[in-house]
């Protein structure tokens, strides 16, 4: 039986980020239900290759987050696979 009070991690492919790709009404959303449907489930957030432009959006969502904002790590693609136990169980990018 799986654990009811796990923690989760959460992958984001930014590669190919763009402003046109900043949806903050779908990443207050987001927020919004990991506070309410699932406070205190976060163990990691990933961001993958985010661009220089990114930092803008960024430094808007990040107050949202509160205490999770220390969570996210910001990493690129070929540091991925270290992050697991076992290689095979990293998120495949493509």
């Amino acid at each position: 039986m799986e654990d009811p009070n796990g923690e989760l991690s959460v992958v984001f492919d930014l590669k190919g980020f763009s402003l046109k790709n900043a949806d903050f009404g779908f990443a207050k959303f987001l927020v919004k239900a990991l506070y309410k449907y699932y406070p205190s489930r976060l163990g990691a957030a990933y961001f993958i290759d985010a661009p220089l432009i990114f930092q803008g959006p960024w430094k808007i969502v990040k107050p949202w987050l509160r205490k999770y904002s220390r969570l996210v790590t910001f990493i690129k693609s070929n540091d991925l696979p270290g992050l697991f136990v076992d290689p095979a169980d990293a998120p495949r990018l493509s």
